[in-house]
């Protein structure tokens, strides 16, 4: 609109300055039609050596928690662009829903600084995969007459996982249900035989000192120590049952995920070891994941997000055959069960309360 208007501006100039015969003011409007062609050619320039780069690396976040994201805009000339307007598009993987961000910006000349670093910042309402995309960048020249735009493509995934919740458990007694499908692993006893290091964590008061590593405690300025296994450490079986039918709203997985996360948080803080098993289309079968700690969780759902685990009834009870009883099974209908039985339905509405809130007893299952 601002061209436009000076376009105008100049030819209603040059008419009345013919019309009277005025060759100063004429000089002058071709100067102004100089300057302008100039400042086009300079939108042009600034234009195609301008780069924006999205961060390589995993972004790894919480459900609700403010984000920044950083981007890189390189511009590899020595003329400092003014102004610029990157163009983003966010949603949810498997969502059709894309919302636009629109970020203004400078950035300094080649000589000044190599890279300028922006952000912007977001706040993500569900757990899941967030994909953001680079779609269109758009640069000004020097009074913001002229602009010019070039596509981009370049994109990043946040992973958003829920904020872990304790939930209040009650776990049978080892040893004291002989007909539960657990699997008993015979491994060593806590400080006698120090061969089998189940992971190392940070010092807690109560700890032995013989189980600190002094290594590691050396290089972190912190105390660290060695978790041993124990002789009754047992292997939960947890099945993700992601079958269904029709399509499942972004509602429904962030549910279905807050559960089966609070869940695993909850028995790894118990000393639980566990195995993970979900359908996945690719291997046409259940991929399987071992999680003895928060960081194996964390990858764990990391690794879910990811999968195409979307299969119907039958295709489950296919590819779940293989395994002859699993302890825990949790299902689309947020349905959580022990044993076989069911210990609990949640509701979406109401997730995040139940799953602090209510008391949960599996000795009677």
């Amino acid at each position: 609109m601002k061209k436009i208007t000076a376009v105008l501006i100049l030819l209603v100039l040059w008419y009345f300055s013919g019309m009277f015969r005025q060759p100063a003011v004429m000089s002058l409007i071709l100067c102004a039609v100089f300057v302008m062609l100039i400042l086009f050619g300079l939108a042009i320039y600034q234009l195609f050596h301008i780069k924006i780069s999205l961060p390589k690396a995993k972004i790894i976040t919480y459900k609700n928690a403010e984000n920044r994201i950083e981007f890189n805009v390189g511009n590899e000339s020595r003329i400092p662009v003014n102004r610029f307007k990157v163009i983003f598009l966010s949603g949810y993987s498997g969502t059709k829903k894309r919302i636009k961000k629109k970020f203004n910006g400078a950035a300094l000349g080649r000589n000044e600084n190599d890279d300028n670093i922006c952000e912007f910042f977001m706040i993500p309402p569900y757990c899941g995969l967030v994909d953001i995309e680079l779609k269109k960048i758009k640069v000004y020249d020097n009074i913001a007459l002229f602009s010019l735009s070039k596509k981009l493509k370049d994109h990043v995934q946040i992973f958003v996982l829920p904020v872990p919740k304790l939930m209040n458990i009650s776990m049978p007694v080892f040893g004291g249900y002989d007909n539960m499908p657990m699997t008993d692993i015979l491994s060593h006893k806590s400080g006698d035989d120090n061969t089998e290091i189940r992971q190392i964590r940070e010092y807690r008061t109560g700890d032995l000192y013989r189980h600190i590593h002094h290594n590691y405690s050396a290089r972190t300025d912190s105390l660290w120590t060695k978790e041993y296994r124990k002789e009754n450490d047992f292997v939960f079986d947890i099945l993700i049952d992601t079958s269904h039918e029709g399509a499942l709203s972004i509602e429904y997985y962030d549910a279905l995920y807050e559960i089966l996360y609070s869940l695993i948080y909850t028995l790894i803080q118990n000393e639980m070891m566990l195995k993970v098993h979900w359908f996945e289309r690719q291997l046409n079968g259940l991929r399987t994941f071992e999680v003895n700690n928060e960081r194996e969780a964390l990858e764990m759902m990391a690794a879910l997000y990811v999968s195409d685990s979307s299969c119907s009834s039958q295709e489950f009870s296919g590819a779940a055959a293989v395994l002859d009883n699993v302890s825990m099974r949790v299902n689309t209908s947020l349905e959580w069960y022990f044993g076989g039985r069911m210990v609990y339905r949640f509701s979406v509405q109401d997730i995040e309360k139940q799953l602090a809130g209510l008391i949960f007893d599996l000795n009677v299952y």
